[in-house]
């Protein structure tokens, strides 16, 4: 189903009302009317280009993803929505910065899939990462045969990723959110896939702004291989800006000591680069729990059962909270989480703790080391 209203201090309403009550310049909510539209113009993206596998739904409650695909739901537009929005309006300041010297290019918002194979048939991976550098060219001669023969010219394009993220508080965080470092390795994953024929498309859409110096010529070739040379997280706050690399450790200011001049100094640990192939893994893994879960509804996450983030979640924020204790309570389920009930019971909803702290090198099979 879809998005058919908002939740606000007038209660339930559907959006045809809401429409109307935004105009009022006496409206009950403290929003104006076009930070509402920005509001409801999400979900509907979404929906208009088809997202069903994406980074966010896939590292989201696979329950709330089934409920809102099943049932219509409203947003709540001074609770979680204004979160969600907050980082839309840091995202549009950027969207139209051009890229900077030294660079061949920059890709910004663009809805980009990728199609992953899993025991399901064939589906559909998207996303849209917020900035992709386009930093160089590196053309090498492979040969192919005997050396009358002559080679073939193999074409890479490195690229960096840069992931903007607006916090109600930077503090003194000194690595980046393990459930950023994935989803950014994702965006890692579906760019390898996606740039190649993307960037063959002369004119290049609006998304892609290149150096005025650039033949375009040199994309319109395509490339055999897009290599990702670094991840980068960038959180600010109105106060308050940090940014992690996968290139190395970083340094920032942390707390003031008690001499009251000088502060601490801060190690700010690299984001975690994992393998395409190990992305592909999960990705591929995550899917087919999605497709299996409509078969087969999983139980609601419950404290003795968190999300693989390994941070607590919050379901007061979710749009079908009330539909899911309705059903976790029909199924017999825990349901305390969500504002039910509890029962004591643990929750058959696999976690992924396990797998998750594999490796811990940069690059390696694993994925994120846990923030605990």
């Amino acid at each position: 189903m879809s998005l058919i209203g908002v939740a606000c201090v007038r209660g339930h309403v559907p959006l045809a009302v809401h429409n109307e009550c935004k105009l009022d310049p006496l409206h009950p909510c403290s929003l104006p009317p076009d930070v509402l539209d920005l509001m409801t113009s999400g979900p509907v993206e979404r929906e208009r280009n088809e997202v069903v596998y994406s980074p966010s739904t896939l590292m989201g409650c696979t329950r709330q993803s089934i409920l809102t695909g099943k049932y219509d739901w409203y947003i709540n537009v001074e609770g979680s929505a204004w979160k969600q929005t907050r980082g839309h309006m840091v995202h549009a300041l950027m969207e139209e910065q051009p890229a900077w010297v030294g660079v061949l290019g920059v890709v910004r918002e663009q809805r980009m899939s990728a199609p992953i194979e899993t025991r399901y048939g064939e589906q559909q991976f998207k996303g849209k990462p917020d900035v992709v550098v386009l930093k160089s060219i590196e053309e090498r001669t492979i040969l192919t045969g005997t050396e009358e023969a002559g080679g073939k010219l193999y074409r890479t394009l490195h690229i960096s990723i840069t992931d903007y993220k607006s916090v109600g508080e930077v503090g003194h965080r000194d690595k980046a959110d393990r459930k950023h470092q994935m989803q950014v390795n994702q965006y890692a994953w579906l760019a390898q896939q996606f740039l190649p024929y993307f960037l063959q498309d002369i004119p290049l859409p609006e998304s892609v702004h290149m150096n005025p110096d650039v033949d375009l010529e040199l994309f319109a070739v395509g490339f055999d291989e897009v290599v990702v040379d670094e991840l980068e997280i960038f959180y600010a706050d109105f106060n308050k800006t940090r940014r992690f690399t996968s290139a190395g450790v970083l340094s920032a200011r942390g707390k003031r000591l008690p001499d009251h001049r000088t502060y601490e100094e801060l190690e700010l640990q690299p984001v975690y680069q994992m393998k395409p192939k190990s992305v592909e893994r999960w990705v591929r893994k995550h899917i087919e729990m999605e497709i299996e879960a409509r078969e087969k509804m999983p139980a609601p996450l419950s404290y003795l059962d968190r999300p693989f983030t390994g941070e607590s979640f919050i379901c007061y924020m979710c749009p079908v909270r009330e539909k899911c204790v309705e059903i976790g309570q029909q199924q017999g389920y825990d349901t305390l989480g969500q504002g039910g009930t509890y029962v004591e019971q643990a929750s058959e909803e696999a976690s992924d703790l396990p797998e998750m702290q594999q490796a811990s090198e940069v690059g390696g099979e694993g994925l994120p080391p846990t923030d605990e």
